[in-house]
């Protein structure tokens, strides 16, 4: 089932921008077009490497599938992007230590053939979300990635997300990235945990609909 209606995608930006005490699960459906996801770098720009807090693993700790993660995001020349895997590993979690570097393009994702991990907990470069989905879904094994909010209301998300269930965790509070340069911004913006395969119980606020 999936909100897709102006009312109901209100609703999800309502449930991000009042700051819930509590988290909640939604709820969609997927089917991954045909199309093939593109041959891309993981950064475009600067402006992706925004890393993750430990925050916001600490917040989903619990919800994360059994198996090794793969957190194949990251940078071998941006020494804090490799934080994210030590904060799942300090949650007990086995990681793929997997490092991709730009100048062998080592370690591309776009390359990953979907063996030696079970689960994908990431927070991708936005500038590349479109495909980086597009290849999360062609791998058809679970994944948690951050994104956006505003990603659920794009046309190529929702072409995506037909016929196969999927859920959204919208974060407690919004998370504020820490940036390449410094130690943290504030982000002007809310993300979701767009969740596949991940058998979430969906409880304190469901939001449903149909196609």
């Amino acid at each position: 089932m999936i909100a897709n209606s102006v009312f109901s995608l209100l609703l999800i930006y309502l449930y991000a921008t009042l700051r819930r005490t509590h988290g909640c699960c939604i709820s969609t459906q997927t089917d991954p077009t045909p199309e093939k996801p593109k041959r891309i770098m993981h950064f475009k720009s600067k402006g992706d490497e925004y890393y993750t807090p430990s925050n916001a693993f600490e917040e989903i700790k619990d919800l994360i599938p059994k198996g090794v993660i793969l957190d194949p995001f990251n940078n071998i020349n941006e020494p804090k992007s490799l934080h994210s895997q030590s904060f799942l590993k300090d949650l007990g979690r086995e990681v793929v230590d997997s490092v991709y570097n730009p100048d062998t393009d080592e370690n591309n994702f776009m390359d990953n053939d979907g063996f030696a991990w079970d689960v994908c907990v990431s927070n991708p470069p936005f500038s590349c979300k479109k495909d980086i989905l597009r290849k999360l879904f062609s791998l058809d094994k679970p994944f948690m990635v951050l994104l956006p909010i505003t990603t659920i209301c794009c046309s190529y998300y929702i072409e995506m997300t037909r016929n196969i269930n999927c859920q959204i965790i919208v974060p407690k509070k919004r998370y504020n990235f820490n940036y390449h340069l410094d130690s943290k911004r504030n982000c002007s913006f809310d993300c979701v945990w767009i969740c596949y395969k991940c058998e979430l119980e969906c409880t304190n606020g469901v939001m449903g609909g149909s196609m």
